[in-house]
């Protein structure tokens, strides 16, 4: 067999094929093995003298003898190499590798098909690999699949329990307020204590199963890539509003409460409810871990082409390694000053939410034990208003 070279040719071919890291072998029209070199016996876990003038049969498994007749076959009818094909050998002990193999014709003198040869590789630490990589994408798709399920069931639940609560929560407020109408003249210290702390019961209760709903919202626009309304909002009449809304909870709490907003309107593109909520949120927040005595100031300010909301408080702050999950839905940080502050632990996350679902940007900045601010950023509708105050 020749490669249509002469002799000294061949033999310092040879020469070279048998110092590479590759396999390399020859084969004549039978499958039987002519050459090797030393890094193909390697390959095969045989000597030299163990593969020469044996088929190749002899060295694989029935499927692996079909696939690569088919490939001699293919070959011999086309002409054209085969750059790639998977094998699997198995060495003396029984232990299989894979290998990956090319098959290129050879041609005598007249130009006619006399035999094959090609390069070998042992693939089989990355064949194991891709099988592993296989495994554990599997593996992964299996628990998306379960995360997803139970995803849909807490889902429902939390829908159902929202929708389901919301009712009964407002017949026990309605009969609690007559109740309370009918009797107060009667109440003393004691009963009045009993009636407040119903009514701030209740109001958490309306507060979370309106979280539950609103985060179901916010689940929904995601899956379906829903955008907001393309509504004007005045932004700097929310601000006012929510001001208004809150300004008796913080007395009672003894908190001074204030806002500073541009002279002039300052308009964003969006869903008015939503974003209520979001300033809302931040204010409710403030309120709770702002002690007595302490202060809060809902600002809004213009700064290039965007509407800046902040609140700022000087509460309890948060720890500074606590601060990149604020925003995670139910989180909470845990401190000795917020023990007692009840809460969903849904309201930053629902800001956050809302806000990107704008195509805004959320802050925070806050000293342990000094204070807070916590606020957004979402784009002007225009840029006819003043660039800054």
């Amino acid at each position: 067999m020749g490669l249509m070279m002469s002799m000294d040719s061949l033999i310092r071919f040879r020469e070279i094929v048998d110092a590479i890291q590759d396999g390399y072998y020859e084969v004549d029209m039978r499958g039987t093995f002519k050459f090797v070199n030393p890094s193909f016996c390697r390959i095969m876990g045989q000597p030299r003298e163990a593969i020469l003038e044996k088929p190749y049969t002899m060295f694989t498994d029935e499927k692996t003898a079909t696939a690569v007749l088919q490939a001699f076959r293919r070959v011999y009818r086309t002409g054209e190499s085969i750059p790639s094909l998977e094998s699997v050998v198995t060495h003396p002990n029984g232990e299989k590798r894979h290998v990956d193999i090319s098959v290129t014709p050879f041609k005598d003198e007249r130009g006619e098909i006399s035999g094959f040869y090609g390069i070998v590789r042992d693939i089989t630490d990355r064949y194991y690999e891709a099988r592993h990589r296989e495994a554990q994408l599997a593996e992964t798709r299996r628990l998306y699949m379960q995360i997803k399920q139970l995803e849909e069931v807490k889902d429902f639940m939390l829908r159902l329990a929202s929708r389901e609560i919301r009712s009964p929560l407002t017949l026990i407020t309605g009969y609690t307020d007559l109740l309370y109408d009918s009797l107060r003249d009667h109440f003393g210290k004691e009963e009045q204590t009993y009636y407040d702390s119903i009514q701030r019961a209740i109001q958490r209760m309306m507060q979370m199963t309106s979280d539950f709903l609103i985060l179901e919202k916010m689940h929904n626009i995601f899956i379906e890539a829903k955008t907001p309304r393309q509504a004007r909002v005045y932004i700097d009449d929310l601000a006012r509003k929510a001001v208004m809304d809150f300004r008796r909870e913080a007395v009672a709490k003894g908190l001074t409460l204030n806002l500073i907003v541009p002279d002039f309107p300052v308009a964003v593109c969006g869903e008015e409810n939503d974003l209520s909520r979001a300033i809302a949120n931040l204010l409710d927040n403030a309120i709770k871990y702002t002690p007595s005595g302490g202060a809060i100031v809902l600002k809004l300010v213009v700064a290039e082409s965007e509407a800046v909301v902040s609140v700022e408080d000087t509460g309890i702050g948060v720890p500074q390694e606590k601060q990149d999950s604020l925003f995670t839905a139910f989180m909470r940080v845990p401190t000795s000053e917020t023990q007692q502050v009840e809460g969903s632990g849904l309201g930053l996350y629902l800001v956050k939410k809302i806000v990107e679902w704008h195509g805004g940007r959320v802050f925070l900045h806050s000293v342990y034990r000094e204070g807070s601010t916590f606020g957004f950023a979402l784009p002007l509708v225009n840029q006819t208003t003043p660039a800054a105050i």
